[in-house]
């Protein structure tokens, strides 16, 4: 089966997140090396409340 690529959705993924610096990086890789087109997605991380030294990791 062949996918028309301009025919595919606006996909929007929100990930949840608290104190999660050591996943977070895997988690984002595995979702930008999917095919849907990166035009056609956003990710949106939500911090909920993680240490003020993790927030400065980042």
């Amino acid at each position: 089966m062949v996918l028309n690529m301009d025919k595919l959705p606006f996909v929007s993924i929100i990930i949840p997140c608290r104190n999660e610096e050591n996943f977070i990086g895997k988690c984002l890789t595995s979702i930008i090396t999917q095919d849907h087109p990166k035009d056609k997605l956003e990710v949106l991380v939500v911090d909920g409340m993680s240490g003020a030294e993790r927030i400065k990791k980042g």
